[in-house]
């Protein structure tokens, strides 16, 4: 078993501990072809949304939203 095929495995493992995102973030990146140097697109905004993950943690909301002073 080569070191590919080892680390295409760390979505099934994530997912069995229940880190949904992360699993998902990584099935997308090792689905993209292979690269040295990527060209760099528009960011994926659709596979980790800010308002259906990242704004449930406080300190992300804090920065993202903070109060007025």
């Amino acid at each position: 078993m080569g070191m590919l095929s080892d680390l295409q495995n760390i979505p099934q493992v994530m997912r069995r501990r229940g880190w949904l995102n992360g699993a998902r973030l990584l099935e997308v990146w090792f689905s993209r072809p292979q690269a040295a140097a990527p060209a760099y697109g528009p960011p994926d905004i659709s596979t980790i949304r800010m308002d259906g993950w990242a704004l449930t943690f406080q300190r992300a909301r804090t920065v993202y939203e903070p109060d007025d002073p």
